[in-house]
């Protein structure tokens, strides 16, 4: 008899077994996150790998019933809402970081890697979806949303684990940082316009129906967001915002309703806005801080976990499989890269500048998780190609890194949470001094 089936865990109710659960998950991420970092990568790697290790992966095959203990079915429409709240504050904060000051101040190249990179993998991955619908899309599943999806699956890039890297690099404020995250900001905005019509595609409505209602919905949210939310964040921010953070968080979540009752997703309503919040405000730096100390050591742990009990290795069980897994890896990191890479040369950057760039729009990190996610959720994937695309998403994050460090010749320890944390917590007093004075 095996080890794991003697290890027989007493009957709980479900509020001990969340707690157990979420104990585990918060330790686990935490010990992963710190081995990612001494082994020069961001800690997300870890993240992300201890959320598949405490999946079917590994912790369902070597104990089944410690899995269904923690993490049983019963338990799961609990943690499920808890992970798309995580997701939700995570895209929030990535829309956050748009800046148009940056996009004017590197206009030509910007302009030009951002177009680029976001049309040429979406098209490529459009393509590829033709031959592989048949094995790698869900029975029922037309192709015109699977294509549409695979499509924005093969082009988004994780903006905060990309802040992350250039901060680990001693890179941020430089050119090349400035570019790189606006490129990947403005690229996920129109990703994520993209993702809106897929829903809708499922639906049965046409695309010319599907783009009008995406299209109709998303302008009425922005309409509202910037001409009267945003200019109301920023009188806010200005008066002291003593009921900022609450009030932002309520506006928050009321918009990613709104899009997810219209058809679209909440992750995009989450995304505007983030876009329309004067992120570089006091009052940002506030949102900021209340959001990340919840964020990053309890919901996005969660969220990772939850991402891994929906990956399971083991589904990957044929030579055709295995395949399309390498296909889609090689195609997603090599398309993007050499059309950044062309793109940026042809502008006129020069070629270090042009493969930094290359490098870090490939990082995808927790952003893919978040659309695949989406993507399970619609039926417009399946288990097995959720899979495949998480291995693609980890190989090209844990690339980025080291990576960026030859072409630079730096090699500067990665930091946690706390230190990005804190961080931001020195940046927020000293833009309230800077506003008062």
């Amino acid at each position: 008899m095996a080890v794991a089936e003697l290890l027989v865990m007493p009957p709980a109710g479900p509020a001990v077994r969340v707690l157990a659960a979420v104990a585990l998950v918060v330790a686990g991420c935490a010990a992963a996150g710190a081995v990612a970092r001494r082994l020069g990568q961001p800690p997300v790697i870890g993240e992300i790998a201890a959320g598949i290790l405490l999946g079917p992966s590994v912790l369902g095959a070597v104990w089944p019933a410690g899995e269904r203990w923690l993490f049983g079915a019963d338990l799961m429409a609990g943690l499920s809402l808890l992970a798309q709240l995580g997701a939700i504050l995570f895209v929030f904060l990535a829309g956050a970081e748009l800046r148009p000051a940056a996009i004017r101040a590197e206009g030509r190249l910007t302009l030009a890697v951002s177009q680029a990179a976001f049309a040429v993998p979406l098209g490529v991955g459009v393509l590829l979806a033709l031959p592989a619908h048949a094995t790698l899309a869900p029975a029922g599943v037309g192709t015109a949303p699977f294509a549409l999806f695979l499509g924005v699956a093969m082009t988004i890039t994780a903006v905060p684990v990309l802040a992350r890297i250039l901060m680990d690099t001693g890179m941020c404020g430089n050119r090349v940082a400035v570019v790189a995250m606006t490129c990947a900001t403005t690229g996920d905005a129109l990703c994520w316009v993209v993702l809106a019509a897929v829903p809708a595609l499922l639906a049965g409505a046409a695309v010319r129906a599907a783009a009008t209602t995406v299209v109709l919905t998303l302008a009425v949210v922005a309409a509202v967001l910037f001409a009267l939310v945003q200019p109301g964040l920023r009188r806010m921010s200005a008066d002291g915002g003593r009921y900022g953070v609450p009030v932002v968080l309520a506006g928050l979540l009321l918009t990613a309703a709104v899009t997810e009752w219209a058809g679209a997703h909440a992750i995009v309503g989450a995304f505007l806005f983030g876009v329309a919040f004067p992120g570089d405000s006091p009052l940002g730096h506030r949102v900021r801080g209340a959001v990340e100390g919840l964020l990053f050591p309890l919901l996005l742990p969660l969220f990772f976990v939850h991402s891994g009990l929906r990956t399971d290795l083991g589904g990957l069980t044929s030579p055709e499989l295995w395949l399309w897994c390498a296909v889609i890896l090689l195609v997603a990191v090599g398309v993007k890269s050499a059309t950044v890479w062309l793109t940026a040369r042809l502008a006129g950057a020069d070629r270090s500048t042009a493969a930094q760039l290359g490098v870090l729009l490939n990082c995808r990190g927790m952003t893919e998780l978040v659309v695949l996610s989406i993507g399970l959720e619609l039926g417009v994937i399946h288990g097995t190609t959720y899979t495949i695309f998480v291995i693609m998403a980890l190989v090209s994050t844990a690339m980025t890194a080291p990576l960026l460090r030859r072409i630079r010749g730096t090699d500067v320890p990665p930091y946690t949470w706390e230190d990005h944390h804190d961080q931001n917590d020195a940046a927020g007093v000293a833009d309230r001094r800077a506003f008062r004075g």
